[in-house]
Protein backbone atom coordinates (compact mmCIF):
# COMPACT_ATOMS: atom_id res chain seq x y z
CA UNK A 1 0.00 0.00 0.00
CA UNK A 2 2.87 2.36 0.83
CA UNK A 3 4.28 2.19 -2.70
CA UNK A 4 0.82 2.89 -4.13
CA UNK A 5 0.54 6.00 -1.97
CA UNK A 6 3.93 7.10 -3.26
CA UNK A 7 2.82 6.59 -6.86
CA UNK A 8 -0.27 8.72 -6.22
CA UNK A 9 1.95 11.46 -4.81
CA UNK A 10 4.19 11.29 -7.89
CA UNK A 11 1.13 11.61 -10.08
CA UNK A 12 0.24 14.85 -8.31
CA UNK A 13 3.73 16.25 -8.91
CA UNK A 14 3.21 15.46 -12.59
CA UNK A 15 -0.18 17.17 -12.57
CA UNK A 16 1.47 20.27 -11.12
CA UNK A 17 3.58 20.53 -14.26
CA UNK A 18 1.04 19.65 -16.93
CA UNK A 19 -2.25 20.63 -15.21
CA UNK A 20 -4.28 18.27 -17.41
CA UNK A 21 -7.73 18.24 -15.88
CA UNK A 22 -8.58 14.67 -16.73
CA UNK A 23 -5.47 13.29 -15.07
CA UNK A 24 -5.91 15.70 -12.19
CA UNK A 25 -9.42 14.47 -11.40
CA UNK A 26 -8.26 10.87 -11.28
CA UNK A 27 -5.38 11.95 -9.02
CA UNK A 28 -7.95 13.41 -6.63
CA UNK A 29 -9.80 10.11 -6.61
CA UNK A 30 -6.53 8.34 -5.87
CA UNK A 31 -5.95 10.62 -2.90
CA UNK A 32 -9.44 10.03 -1.55
CA UNK A 33 -9.47 6.25 -2.00
CA UNK A 34 -6.30 4.30 -2.73
CA UNK A 35 -7.99 1.64 -4.82
CA UNK A 36 -6.90 2.64 -8.31
CA UNK A 37 -4.30 1.22 -10.65
CA UNK A 38 -1.96 4.20 -10.74
CA UNK A 39 0.01 2.68 -13.61
CA UNK A 40 -3.05 3.05 -15.81
CA UNK A 41 -3.58 6.63 -14.60
CA UNK A 42 -0.17 7.62 -15.92
CA UNK A 43 -1.41 6.68 -19.40
CA UNK A 44 -4.04 9.43 -19.13
CA UNK A 45 -7.81 9.58 -19.08
CA UNK A 46 -10.34 11.51 -21.19
CA UNK A 47 -10.79 15.11 -20.07
CA UNK A 48 -14.54 14.52 -20.14
CA UNK A 49 -14.05 12.76 -16.78
CA UNK A 50 -13.56 16.19 -15.19
CA UNK A 51 -17.28 16.53 -14.56
CA UNK A 52 -17.86 12.84 -13.67
CA UNK A 53 -15.76 12.57 -10.51
CA UNK A 54 -17.93 11.32 -7.67
CA UNK A 55 -17.19 11.39 -3.98
CA UNK A 56 -15.47 8.12 -2.98
CA UNK A 57 -14.61 7.00 0.53
CA UNK A 58 -12.07 9.19 2.33
CA UNK A 59 -10.65 6.69 4.78
CA UNK A 60 -7.23 6.69 3.07
CA UNK A 61 -6.69 10.44 3.12
CA UNK A 62 -4.73 10.33 6.38
CA UNK A 63 -1.93 8.55 4.51
CA UNK A 64 -0.93 11.85 2.89
CA UNK A 65 0.71 14.73 4.71
CA UNK A 66 -0.53 18.31 4.54
CA UNK A 67 2.22 19.26 2.09
CA UNK A 68 0.97 16.69 -0.42
CA UNK A 69 -2.62 17.86 0.04
CA UNK A 70 -1.52 21.47 -0.52
CA UNK A 71 0.27 20.38 -3.69
CA UNK A 72 -2.87 18.65 -4.94
CA UNK A 73 -4.98 21.75 -4.38
CA UNK A 74 -2.21 23.81 -6.01
CA UNK A 75 -2.48 21.64 -9.11
CA UNK A 76 -6.21 22.39 -9.13
CA UNK A 77 -5.41 26.10 -9.06
CA UNK A 78 -3.18 25.81 -12.10
CA UNK A 79 -5.77 23.68 -13.90
CA UNK A 80 -8.59 26.13 -13.02
CA UNK A 81 -10.53 23.23 -11.54
CA UNK A 82 -12.58 23.56 -8.35
CA UNK A 83 -12.39 20.21 -6.50
CA UNK A 84 -15.66 20.25 -4.55
CA UNK A 85 -15.18 16.55 -3.82
CA UNK A 86 -12.24 17.48 -1.55
CA UNK A 87 -14.14 19.90 0.68
CA UNK A 88 -15.54 17.44 3.24
CA UNK A 89 -12.43 15.20 3.41
CA UNK A 90 -10.21 18.25 3.94
CA UNK A 91 -12.51 19.58 6.63
CA UNK A 92 -12.42 16.27 8.50
CA UNK A 93 -8.68 15.85 8.06
CA UNK A 94 -7.70 19.37 9.19
CA UNK A 95 -10.01 19.29 12.19
CA UNK A 96 -8.61 15.95 13.33
CA UNK A 97 -4.98 16.97 12.85
CA UNK A 98 -5.50 20.24 14.74
CA UNK A 99 -7.09 18.44 17.70
CA UNK A 100 -4.37 15.79 17.81
CA UNK A 101 -1.57 18.38 17.76
CA UNK A 102 -0.11 17.10 14.50
CA UNK A 103 0.35 20.51 12.87
CA UNK A 104 2.72 22.36 15.20
CA UNK A 105 5.55 22.32 12.64
CA UNK A 106 3.39 22.52 9.50
CA UNK A 107 2.73 26.25 9.29
CA UNK A 108 4.14 26.67 5.78
CA UNK A 109 2.12 23.71 4.48
CA UNK A 110 -1.12 24.87 6.12
CA UNK A 111 -0.49 28.38 4.73
CA UNK A 112 0.06 26.96 1.22
CA UNK A 113 -3.14 24.91 1.48
CA UNK A 114 -5.14 27.92 2.69
CA UNK A 115 -3.70 30.13 -0.05
CA UNK A 116 -4.59 27.63 -2.77
CA UNK A 117 -8.12 27.14 -1.41
CA UNK A 118 -8.66 30.91 -1.40
CA UNK A 119 -7.44 31.19 -4.99
CA UNK A 120 -9.99 28.57 -6.01
CA UNK A 121 -12.69 30.65 -4.31
CA UNK A 122 -13.81 27.68 -2.25
CA UNK A 123 -15.85 29.24 0.56
CA UNK A 124 -17.82 26.67 2.62
CA UNK A 125 -17.85 28.04 6.17
CA UNK A 126 -17.21 24.68 7.83
CA UNK A 127 -14.09 24.08 5.73
CA UNK A 128 -12.68 27.50 6.58
CA UNK A 129 -13.44 26.94 10.25
CA UNK A 130 -11.30 23.80 9.99
CA UNK A 131 -8.57 25.80 8.20
CA UNK A 132 -8.68 28.36 11.03
CA UNK A 133 -8.32 25.62 13.63
CA UNK A 134 -5.35 24.20 11.72
CA UNK A 135 -3.81 27.67 11.51
CA UNK A 136 -4.22 28.23 15.24
CA UNK A 137 -2.60 24.86 15.91
CA UNK A 138 0.61 25.84 14.09
CA UNK A 139 0.70 29.58 14.81
CA UNK A 140 3.16 29.39 17.69
CA UNK A 141 6.06 28.26 15.49
CA UNK A 142 5.01 29.98 12.27
CA UNK A 143 7.26 32.38 10.40
CA UNK A 144 6.04 35.89 9.61
CA UNK A 145 5.43 35.02 5.96
CA UNK A 146 3.27 32.03 6.93
CA UNK A 147 1.24 34.04 9.45
CA UNK A 148 0.36 36.77 6.98
CA UNK A 149 -0.32 34.23 4.22
CA UNK A 150 -2.89 32.57 6.48
CA UNK A 151 -4.57 35.89 7.24
CA UNK A 152 -4.58 36.94 3.58
CA UNK A 153 -6.13 33.62 2.55
CA UNK A 154 -8.95 34.03 5.07
CA UNK A 155 -9.60 37.55 3.82
CA UNK A 156 -9.77 36.45 0.18
CA UNK A 157 -12.20 33.69 1.17
CA UNK A 158 -14.28 36.19 3.18
CA UNK A 159 -13.81 33.90 6.18
CA UNK A 160 -11.91 36.06 8.67
CA UNK A 161 -11.76 34.29 12.05
CA UNK A 162 -11.54 36.76 14.93
CA UNK A 163 -9.69 34.38 17.26
CA UNK A 164 -7.13 33.61 14.56
CA UNK A 165 -6.66 37.27 13.67
CA UNK A 166 -6.21 38.32 17.31
CA UNK A 167 -3.63 35.62 18.00
CA UNK A 168 -1.85 36.25 14.70
CA UNK A 169 -1.54 39.98 15.43
CA UNK A 170 -0.19 39.20 18.89
CA UNK A 171 2.30 36.80 17.33
CA UNK A 172 3.46 39.39 14.78
CA UNK A 173 3.51 42.29 17.25
CA UNK A 174 5.85 40.41 19.57
CA UNK A 175 8.74 40.51 17.08
CA UNK A 176 7.71 42.90 14.31
CA UNK A 177 10.95 44.88 14.54
CA UNK A 178 12.88 42.77 12.05
CA UNK A 179 9.96 41.61 9.89
CA UNK A 180 10.18 41.89 6.12
CA UNK A 181 8.41 44.95 4.65
CA UNK A 182 6.19 42.80 2.43
CA UNK A 183 5.02 40.76 5.43
CA UNK A 184 4.13 43.92 7.36
CA UNK A 185 2.31 45.35 4.33
CA UNK A 186 0.31 42.13 3.92
CA UNK A 187 -0.53 42.10 7.62
CA UNK A 188 -1.90 45.65 7.50
CA UNK A 189 -3.84 44.91 4.30
CA UNK A 190 -5.44 41.82 5.84
CA UNK A 191 -6.39 43.67 9.02
CA UNK A 192 -7.97 46.52 7.07
CA UNK A 193 -9.87 44.21 4.74
CA UNK A 194 -11.18 42.12 7.64
CA UNK A 195 -12.63 45.14 9.44
CA UNK A 196 -10.08 44.97 12.27
CA UNK A 197 -8.56 47.91 14.10
CA UNK A 198 -4.92 48.75 14.70
CA UNK A 199 -4.13 48.35 18.40
CA UNK A 200 -1.78 50.62 20.33
CA UNK A 201 0.69 47.80 20.81
CA UNK A 202 0.76 47.18 17.06
CA UNK A 203 1.29 50.90 16.42
CA UNK A 204 4.24 50.94 18.80
CA UNK A 205 5.71 47.91 17.08
CA UNK A 206 5.18 49.50 13.66
CA UNK A 207 7.05 52.64 14.66
CA UNK A 208 9.94 50.56 16.03
CA UNK A 209 9.88 48.45 12.87
CA UNK A 210 10.14 51.52 10.63
CA UNK A 211 13.19 52.79 12.50
CA UNK A 212 14.97 49.59 11.47
CA UNK A 213 13.45 48.51 8.15
CA UNK A 214 11.96 51.77 6.86
CA UNK A 215 14.65 52.38 4.20
CA UNK A 216 13.82 49.01 2.62
CA UNK A 217 10.21 49.92 1.80
CA UNK A 218 9.17 50.55 -1.79
CA UNK A 219 6.25 52.59 -3.07
CA UNK A 220 3.88 49.62 -3.35
CA UNK A 221 4.50 48.48 0.22
CA UNK A 222 4.19 52.01 1.57
CA UNK A 223 0.95 52.50 -0.34
CA UNK A 224 -0.43 49.27 1.11
CA UNK A 225 0.39 50.33 4.67
CA UNK A 226 -0.90 53.89 4.18
CA UNK A 227 -4.11 52.69 2.55
CA UNK A 228 -4.69 50.20 5.37
CA UNK A 229 -4.06 52.86 8.01
CA UNK A 230 -6.58 55.14 6.31
CA UNK A 231 -9.20 52.37 6.20
CA UNK A 232 -8.68 51.54 9.87
CA UNK A 233 -8.77 55.20 10.93
CA UNK A 234 -5.22 55.23 12.28
CA UNK A 235 -4.20 58.65 13.59
CA UNK A 236 -0.59 58.42 14.70
CA UNK A 237 1.62 61.39 13.95
CA UNK A 238 4.90 59.52 14.36
CA UNK A 239 3.92 56.73 11.99
CA UNK A 240 2.56 59.22 9.45
CA UNK A 241 5.84 61.17 9.56
CA UNK A 242 7.89 58.02 9.00
CA UNK A 243 5.68 56.86 6.14
CA UNK A 244 5.73 60.30 4.50
CA UNK A 245 9.51 60.64 4.81
CA UNK A 246 10.23 57.24 3.31
CA UNK A 247 7.40 57.76 0.79
CA UNK A 248 9.01 60.91 -0.58
CA UNK A 249 12.34 59.09 -0.91
CA UNK A 250 10.83 56.02 -2.59
CA UNK A 251 8.78 58.09 -5.03
CA UNK A 252 11.88 60.09 -5.90
CA UNK A 253 13.90 56.93 -6.49
CA UNK A 254 11.26 55.59 -8.87
CA UNK A 255 11.04 58.90 -10.74
CA UNK A 256 14.82 59.06 -11.08
CA UNK A 257 14.92 55.48 -12.36
CA UNK A 258 12.34 56.30 -15.04
CA UNK A 259 13.95 59.53 -16.20
CA UNK A 260 17.66 58.62 -16.02
CA UNK A 261 19.55 57.34 -19.02
CA UNK A 262 20.22 54.12 -17.09
CA UNK A 263 16.54 53.50 -16.33
CA UNK A 264 16.39 50.30 -18.37
CA UNK A 265 19.33 48.80 -16.50
CA UNK A 266 17.84 49.85 -13.18
CA UNK A 267 14.52 48.17 -13.95
CA UNK A 268 16.28 44.97 -15.00
CA UNK A 269 18.21 44.96 -11.76
CA UNK A 270 14.98 45.37 -9.79
CA UNK A 271 13.23 42.69 -11.82
CA UNK A 272 15.90 40.10 -11.13
CA UNK A 273 16.46 41.10 -7.53
CA UNK A 274 19.90 42.64 -8.00
CA UNK A 275 19.06 46.24 -7.18
CA UNK A 276 18.16 48.05 -3.99
CA UNK A 277 15.71 46.17 -1.80
CA UNK A 278 13.85 49.42 -1.33
CA UNK A 279 12.53 49.28 -4.87
CA UNK A 280 9.59 47.14 -5.77
CA UNK A 281 9.88 44.13 -8.03
CA UNK A 282 6.54 45.12 -9.51
CA UNK A 283 6.35 48.29 -11.59
CA UNK A 284 4.86 51.21 -9.73
CA UNK A 285 1.54 52.46 -11.11
CA UNK A 286 -0.41 55.67 -10.67
CA UNK A 287 -2.82 53.74 -8.42
CA UNK A 288 -0.07 53.09 -5.88
CA UNK A 289 0.93 56.77 -5.95
CA UNK A 290 -2.66 57.89 -5.38
CA UNK A 291 -3.27 55.40 -2.55
CA UNK A 292 -0.06 56.48 -0.82
CA UNK A 293 -0.91 60.18 -1.08
CA UNK A 294 -4.58 59.93 -0.10
CA UNK A 295 -3.82 57.45 2.68
CA UNK A 296 -1.27 59.75 4.29
CA UNK A 297 -3.50 62.80 3.79
CA UNK A 298 -6.24 61.02 5.74
CA UNK A 299 -3.79 60.59 8.65
CA UNK A 300 -2.93 64.30 8.87
CA UNK A 301 -1.62 67.32 6.96
CA UNK A 302 0.10 66.50 3.69
CA UNK A 303 3.89 66.72 3.56
CA UNK A 304 4.99 69.04 0.70
CA UNK A 305 8.04 66.88 -0.09
CA UNK A 306 5.85 63.81 -0.49
CA UNK A 307 3.46 65.66 -2.82
CA UNK A 308 6.28 67.04 -4.96
CA UNK A 309 7.78 63.57 -5.28
CA UNK A 310 4.36 62.19 -6.26
CA UNK A 311 4.03 64.83 -8.98
CA UNK A 312 7.52 64.02 -10.28
CA UNK A 313 6.74 60.30 -10.51
CA UNK A 314 3.37 60.79 -12.21
CA UNK A 315 5.05 63.17 -14.66
CA UNK A 316 7.71 60.55 -15.37
CA UNK A 317 5.05 57.86 -15.84
CA UNK A 318 3.19 60.11 -18.28
CA UNK A 319 6.40 60.77 -20.23
CA UNK A 320 7.13 57.06 -20.39
CA UNK A 321 3.60 56.41 -21.66
CA UNK A 322 3.97 59.09 -24.31
CA UNK A 323 7.11 57.31 -25.52
CA UNK A 324 5.17 54.08 -25.79
CA UNK A 325 6.83 52.46 -22.79
CA UNK A 326 3.84 51.94 -20.49
CA UNK A 327 0.20 52.74 -19.85
CA UNK A 328 -0.62 56.34 -19.06
CA UNK A 329 -1.45 57.32 -15.47
CA UNK A 330 -5.12 56.74 -14.71
CA UNK A 331 -7.15 59.96 -14.83
CA UNK A 332 -8.87 59.24 -11.51
CA UNK A 333 -5.51 58.70 -9.79
CA UNK A 334 -4.16 61.93 -11.22
CA UNK A 335 -7.27 63.77 -9.97
CA UNK A 336 -6.76 62.47 -6.44
CA UNK A 337 -3.13 63.54 -6.32
CA UNK A 338 -3.87 66.86 -8.01
CA UNK A 339 -6.54 67.63 -5.42
CA UNK A 340 -4.13 66.97 -2.55
CA UNK A 341 -1.43 69.08 -4.23
CA UNK A 342 -3.78 72.00 -4.79
CA UNK A 343 -5.16 71.78 -1.25
CA UNK A 344 -1.58 72.02 0.05
CA UNK A 345 -1.13 75.27 -1.88
CA UNK A 346 1.44 73.90 -4.33
CA UNK A 347 0.04 75.72 -7.36
CA UNK A 348 3.12 75.38 -9.56
CA UNK A 349 3.30 71.62 -8.96
CA UNK A 350 -0.44 71.37 -9.62
CA UNK A 351 -0.09 73.13 -12.97
CA UNK A 352 2.89 70.96 -13.93
CA UNK A 353 0.95 67.79 -13.12
CA UNK A 354 -2.02 68.92 -15.15
CA UNK A 355 0.19 69.81 -18.07
CA UNK A 356 1.99 66.47 -18.02
CA UNK A 357 -0.97 64.18 -17.49
CA UNK A 358 -3.87 65.85 -19.29
CA UNK A 359 -4.87 64.67 -22.78
CA UNK A 360 -3.38 66.87 -25.52
CA UNK A 361 -6.71 68.50 -26.40
CA UNK A 362 -7.08 69.65 -22.76
CA UNK A 363 -3.57 70.90 -22.13
CA UNK A 364 -4.39 74.39 -23.41
CA UNK A 365 -7.35 74.81 -21.09
CA UNK A 366 -7.05 77.51 -18.50
CA UNK A 367 -7.55 77.10 -14.79
CA UNK A 368 -11.25 77.87 -15.12
CA UNK A 369 -11.78 74.93 -17.47
CA UNK A 370 -12.25 76.99 -20.66
CA UNK A 371 -10.23 77.02 -23.82
CA UNK A 372 -8.41 80.31 -24.53
CA UNK A 373 -10.58 82.62 -26.52
CA UNK A 374 -13.85 80.81 -25.70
Amino acid sequence: MGSLVGQCAMLVWGCERCCWKGQLCVAIRAFLSVKLNVGKLLCGVPTSHTHKVCMPHNRHMERYDVRQLASLVGACVRAHYQPTELVLPLEIRLTADARRGHLQDSASDVAALATNLSRLRIKPARLWHAVSEAALACLGRAKHADVVALLAAHVRAEAANRKLFDKAVARMTADLRDAQPQDVATLMWALARSGSTCSRSLLRSLNLHFTVRGPEYGVLQLATVAGACAKMGVNDGELRRRLAQRGAEALGEEADALTSTASLGSRLLRQYGLGSTARAAQPVTSRAVAVLVTGLCSMGPAEPELLRAAVDLLTALAAQAAAGGAAAPDAADVEQVAGAVLQAGLTEEHAALRQACSPPHLQDMDAGGKHPGS
